[in-house]
């Protein structure tokens, strides 16, 4: 999916009352949790652009019999400062897809960046090459792959309570709903009265 989704969906998921409570088995239905969870765990926009910059700063040797084809980066520092801006990019496409929605924002939107941004930072560290490993350069691959394999199992654990907590959310009014309303109110209030 990506982080711009991740936001729509949120807000998607914002727009509908809470959810219904269990039925009569104790069973709720979580599937748009779910989807809002998974939603959240692939920042597509900020690792697209990751790979885009990949092509710019590293090269990639063909493979020949025996031996499998290696990328070795050579501008390292320049692929190191993109890990940060593609930080704020996955924030930035959560916030564009909440923003789209006409809903203002809430202050469980922080957890929503948190785990867009996170979830790029923890794909990063499990790709190579990639932005984290250009400006982490002192963590070595191995240490990429089990922390951010460990980080990852979390964010998977962490996503749905996202997710279960927005399908509990009430709905707010919408920002033109607020807008609309205060501007009947002052045109109302600006109808001219006759006297005799």
């Amino acid at each position: 999916m990506s982080a711009l989704l991740f936001g729509r969906s949120t807000s998607a998921r914002l727009d509908r009352p809470p959810q219904a409570p269990p039925d009569k088995d104790g069973r709720r239905d979580l599937s748009t949790s779910v989807v809002n969870a998974v939603a959240g765990l692939v920042p597509a926009e900020a690792l697209l652009l990751q790979q885009v910059i990949l092509q710019f700063t590293s090269t990639t040797t063909k493979a020949r019999k025996g031996h499998p084809s290696t990328t070795v980066v050579t501008h390292g520092h320049v692929l190191g400062q993109t890990f940060w801006a593609l930080i704020v990019v996955s924030a930035v496409a959560y916030l564009l897809g909440r923003w789209t929605s006409n809903q203002a924002l809430r202050l469980l939107d922080l957890a929503g960046v948190a785990i867009a941004a996170l979830a790029y930072v923890v794909w990063s560290a499990l790709q190579s090459p990639s932005a984290f490993a250009a400006f982490f350069t002192h963590v070595s691959s191995v240490d990429r792959q089990v922390w951010g394999s460990i980080a990852a199992v979390v964010l998977v654990l962490l996503a749905p309570a996202f997710g279960y907590t927005v399908a509990q959310a009430t709905p707010k009014k919408k920002r033109n709903d607020v807008t609309t309303r205060q501007a009947g109110t002052h045109a109302a209030d600006a109808v001219p009265t006759t006297t005799e």
